[in-house]
């Protein structure tokens, strides 16, 4: 400013002593002083800015007081870390802590069934693993050890059910083709499990028997149905895609789809177990988030693995049929559901494709920021809960090696 003529020299914008945010200072006014800078509009700031900053409708400011407190990373510092990433490697370290619990109270409570046994006189009748024990114990086990854990974490943490379960209408005959498209499949991953398995056996892994026993008697196959065709279904599907996948859905669609099926594999334990496992964890995974309807999965899971118990009986059902015809039979059994899963989806894609809401549809759930894939991936490295599923998974398979 020159004090002779109380006139303030012109200021280029961008220049020395022009704002920070490139508005030039107008001329001194005839009264003389210091000339006044008029702020047309606030800086725009990453953070807050300091509290002796004017407000937003302040005329004046000084200049000074727009760059005089730069955010960090704009001098050179480090770029702040983004809290979706830390937040889903949060939830999902929390939601594998709750699967540990599963495993944990697996053992416990047959555990405690055991020395019960034992103590009432009972306990031959179980070392004969007489089918009936094993059903009644794994009808008993199986609401106990796999949704007691996410029951309880969802009572204490006070969770809203409206936000985890979700029955929106599909209707009934276009919810039925996708049922058995997803179905169908899952049977088809039953395919790479058996290649899987029978190249691990090929050097000495040694699989232990499923939870589908090869019963004789009708009574062992109605107990044995209830429990894996309608208690793992219900219990499984609160779990895996009612609570863990709804849990990390605001992180993004696809990363909940596929961490969920991924932890869904790994408790399967088996490496078989664990390849179908995954398989039918992205097909019920991508269902819920595209349907909002946990009926549909649950009906997936419940016609799965009522197929699996009944060929596991295929000796009463198909006790008339002999050599070759077995064979076929068995075949046929596997091959209907898959190729009529396979038709319906082919139906349910050309003729009701709108089922399935598309991104950006008021029924489709989704983040407005989601992470990328190299943010998903980040995350799960970073969860060590997850690690830890992982580092239980890989002791049970060198024990199987043994």
């Amino acid at each position: 400013m020159d004090y002779q003529t109380n006139q303030t020299a012109p200021v280029q914008p961008g220049g020395p002593g022009a704002p920070a945010w490139g508005y030039p200072p107008p001329q001194a006014p005839p009264y003389g002083g210091q000339a006044p800078v008029y702020v047309s509009q606030p800086p725009v700031y990453p953070y807050a800015p300091p509290a002796y900053m004017p407000p937003a409708y302040a005329p004046y400011a000084m200049p000074h007081q727009a760059y005089q407190y730069a955010p960090p990373f704009a001098a050179g510092g480090p770029a702040p870390k983004d809290p979706r990433r830390k937040g889903a490697s949060q939830t999902l370290n929390r939601m594998c802590l709750l699967v540990l619990g599963q495993t944990a109270a697996a053992f416990l409570w047959q555990f405690l069934i055991g020395i019960l046994l034992g103590l009432s006189g009972a306990g031959a009748f179980l070392l004969l693993e007489d089918n009936m024990a094993l059903s009644w114990m794994t009808a008993a086990l199986v609401p106990l050890s796999t949704a007691l854990p996410f029951f309880l974490y969802m009572l204490i943490a006070r969770k809203d059910t409206a936000d985890y379960l979700k029955f929106q209408k599909v209707g009934f005959g276009w919810g039925l083709l996708c049922v058995i498209a997803g179905a169908g499949i899952c049977l088809l991953g039953n395919y790479p499990a058996f290649m899987i398995q029978d190249l691990l056996q090929d050097v000495g892994y040694s699989s232990l028997d499923s939870n589908v026993s090869t019963g004789d008697t009708w009574a062992s196959f109605a107990l044995e149905f209830f429990s894996l065709a309608v208690l793992v279904p219900f219990m499984e599907e609160f779990v895996f895609r009612g609570v863990l996948l709804s849990s990390l859905r605001k992180y993004g669609v696809g990363f909940s789809i596929v961490a969920s099926a991924i932890v869904f594999g790994l408790v399967h334990l088996q490496l078989g177990n664990i390849v179908f496992a995954t398989i039918a964890g992205l097909v019920m995974g991508f269902l819920y988030a595209r349907t909002n309807n946990l009926w549909l999965t649950i009906a997936v899971h419940a016609v799965n693995n009522g197929l699996a118990v009944i060929g596991s009986y295929s000796g009463m059902f198909f006790a008339n049929v002999k050599g070759d015809s077995d064979l076929i039979a068995t075949a046929c059994f596997m091959l209907a559901p898959i190729g009529l899963g396979l038709v319906s989806l082919v139906f349910v894609l050309i003729f009701r494709r709108r089922i399935f809401p598309a991104p950006g549809s008021p029924h489709y759930e989704a983040p407005a920021l989601p992470l990328t894939g190299g943010q998903a991936v980040a995350a799960v490295l970073r969860a060590p809960m997850f690690w830890a599923v992982v580092a239980m998974i890989a002791g049970w398979t060198i024990f199987l090696f043994l």
